[in-house]
Order: structure tokens, then sequence, then C-alpha cells
């Protein structure tokens, strides 16, 4: 729907003079509905059923009267005055400008819970006629008979608002699974649908119902876990994947879960509610209903607070990343054989965080799992590259991986012929602890 806003440029009186031009319109198309045929509207399209209005003066008196709307519609449809946003409505467009999407195909994930329902409906009343909306549903199978009417009601609704609908056609077994009730694992097995869903669809975007509530809940958690890179939160976008055309968005970040209940109400929306996301054997869960609330009583607004410090981290992780990428070719050389390179003398003028970022991004661009590096791998890492050269050691990393200290280098690459013999007895010591 075009902004009111975006019409600044007319004058004012040339605003009269539509407003006039259509008042004239709405006034003849009125005049014709009443008493005999206007013969001004003999330049109207045929009667399509061809009838005689010699024998039918009622019948050719309502089609003038519609064909003169239809007409009046058409010829101004560039002065539509948009309806009123919703708050919710309003926080999205910000975020996320219409314009941004415009005539692209969005997969919109949606689990069939308020948050995820509130996206769709909002994203299909503010979408300009040219951009197509597919919806994405991943039933996990965890709850029965649930899960199977989360994914009917999903259908419905996507069915009401004329959208195409995709779920999973088979559900992963439980014992297939590392571990069932494993938040992350589950998470990526979603993922991993949603992803070639979009995929295959040709969407430009892949948009997920992440709130204001989702980013504080987050942030505390990588706080609990000691994850100093977690604190920049949720990010509004970025690659599904690292090379990926595909853009993961979050267009409700900056929006409260009390004003996604609220818009649904004011819509008369139903929506499903998940009873596993009420038990406490999770731990965003239990943040959710025990941490935040509790903190909440004492410092009323902490959500809104948190996710501000995820907004000013998330700003100083960009530039840190940034400083990152300079890094590649003078102190982080890539090899051939996808291996990495650090000059240990040049890596020394640089701050840790900065040439950990850097290992990080050559890590994603090898496609090497990070989630599999902890902490103490790191700082292994780090080790290596401080401690003063005294012989050549070697180290095994997670995914096949070996580290190798040179006099002047350390040297990161795929695991390869190395025997036993040639490990250390003993790591070098670590002088951070």
């Amino acid at each position: 729907m075009p902004n009111l806003a975006s019409y600044s440029r007319f004058s004012r009186k040339e605003f009269a003079v539509c407003f006039w031009f259509v008042n004239v319109v709405s006034l003849k198309t009125f005049l014709s509905a009443q008493g005999p045929v206007n013969r001004s509207f003999r330049k109207l399209p045929s009667n399509p059923r061809g009838f005689s209005e010699s024998l039918h003066p009622i019948k050719a008196i309502r089609y003038r009267n519609r064909a003169s709307a239809r007409f009046a519609s058409e010829s101004f449809a560039f002065f539509t005055i948009p309806k009123s946003m919703s708050p919710l409505e309003q926080n999205l467009t910000t975020l996320w400008p219409v314009s941004r999407w415009s005539g692209m195909t969005l997969t919109i994930a949606v689990s069939g819970g308020a948050d995820s329902v509130a996206l769709l409906r909002a994203v299909h009343r503010v979408k300009p006629a040219s951009t197509r909306l597919i919806v994405a549903h991943y039933n996990h199978g965890l709850r029965g008979e649930a899960s199977n009417g989360d994914a009917a009601f999903v259908e419905q609704l996507s069915q009401e608002l004329e959208c195409p609908f995709r779920c999973n056609s088979t559900v992963i077994e439980r014992s297939s699974m590392a571990q069932a009730d494993d938040e992350e694992g589950l998470r990526q097995v979603r993922y991993e649908f949603l992803h070639s869903v979009a995929c295959s669809d040709g969407a430009r975007y892949l948009v997920t119902a992440h709130t204001l509530d989702d980013q504080a809940e987050t942030v505390l958690f990588q706080l609990l876990r000691g994850t100093g890179t977690g604190l920049t939160g949720i990010r509004p976008f970025r690659e599904s994947r690292s090379g990926s055309d595909l853009i993961l968005a979050r267009p409700l970040l900056n929006v409260p879960r009390a004003e996604v209940v609220r818009y649904l109400e004011g819509l008369g929306q139903t929506y499903r509610h998940d009873q596993s996301n009420d038990s406490r054997d999770y731990s965003r869960n239990w943040i959710r209903h025990e941490l935040l609330p509790m903190i909440d009583q004492r410092i009323p607004g902490c959500r809104q607070a948190v996710a501000r410090s995820a907004s000013t981290m998330l700003e100083f992780a960009q530039w840190n990343e940034t400083q990152a990428l300079s890094l590649f070719g003078t102190v982080l050389l890539e090899e051939p054989c996808g291996g990495l390179r650090i000059l240990v003398a040049e890596a020394g003028k640089h701050p840790w965080f900065t040439v950990q970022v850097g290992l990080k991004q050559h890590w994603t661009r090898q496609g090497w799992p990070l989630r599999d590096m902890s902490h103490e791998h790191w700082q292994k890492i780090r080790n290596f590259i401080e401690l003063p050269y005294e012989r050549r050691l070697h180290w095994n990393l997670p995914a096949n991986l070996q580290m190798i200290r040179h006099r002047d280098s350390v040297q990161i690459e795929p695991l390869n012929s190395i025997t036993s013999s040639e490990l250390p007895a003993s790591l070098p010591p670590d002088p951070h602890r």
C-alpha cells in the first residue's frame, strides 16, 4: 500500500485539483444510479451479458453504476490513502521497510503460536500485491496429536490468507536424534527444513517471529553460559548460511510479547499454545517464566534495557568484524588447501578479540563447525600464538582439524598423516589462568 508521505512532492494546488476531480467522478457515479440512465456514460464498456437496455433499464443502471465505480477506482488507484497501521505493524515496517522486500518472495516460518501468527498477519496486511508469501511449518511430532493440530491450524490459516503452505512430510524419530530434548538440536533440524523450503521457492527472505522478549532471554542465556559474542543477542538480519543469498530476517525484535497478544486480540485472531513452552526443564523457559519476571519486579522495563544493551554490543561487534577482515593478507594467511597460517609477530599487534573474530570468519568460509569450538579450544589457539616458541607443537581441534606451532607462525589445517609420537606429551601452560 503506498505511503501518503510519499506524495509530499505534490503542491497544495495539485492536491485540491485531485480531490475536486475525484469528487466529480464520485458524484457522476452516484447520479448514474438514480432515475434514467445517464447518457454521459455511453463510453463505458459494453454489457458483458448482452441484454438490451430498453428491455432491462434497471439492470442497465446497475451495470453502469458498477462500471463507473470500477473506472474511478482504477483511474485514481495511485491516490489510495493507506489504512492505519497498528503499533506492531509500525514497528515491523520501521525495522524492515516495505521497500526492501516489495515484489519479492518471502518464506514466513509459522509454528502456530502467537508470535509467528502475528508476524504472518502483519506482513500479509502491509505487503504490496506484488509480494509473494510462502508459509512454512515444521512438525517435530514430539507432542503427538497436539503437534498435528498445530500443523492443521497453520495450514487452515494459510488457506484463509491465500498463501502457499509448506510442511515436512516425515517426522524425525526421537531415537534418531542425539538428544530429543536438546533445544539446539531441534532448532538445527527445523532451520535445515526452513532453509531448504525458502531456497526451493526462490525466496529472498526467511522471516521468523523473534520478539523483544526473545532478545532479552537470549542475551541472559548467553551471559549465563559465558559467551561474550552472544551478548549481541539475535541479529535482525543475517545470511541464512555463509555465502547464501537467502537472508534471515527478524522484523519483530522491537515488539514486546504483550503487544503481540494485543495485536491478535484486535484482529480477533486465534493461535495455538505449545504446552512444552511452559516446562521449566528447558533453560530458556526457566529464564522466561522465572528469572525475567523476578528481575522485572525489582527493575521494571528490564527486557527493553537488555535489548538496548544488545543493540549497543551489536554495533561494536559489527565494527570489530570489519577490523577482523583487514587482518587477512597481513596477519591471517589463507592457504590453497583450506588451511590458515597465523603470523605470530603480526597477531601480537592486534587485540585477541579481533584476531578471534577473524578466525571465526575463516571457520565459516571453510564450513568448519563453529559450534564444536568451546571456550577452551579458542584459549588453546591463543596460547599457541602468544607463548614463546620452544619447540614444534601439535594439537588436535574438533572437526578433524590440527594446529601446529612453528617458530614464526601457527598453522591450522585439516588433520592429515600425523602419528601419536609427534604429539606433545603435555600442553603449554595457560598464561591467562
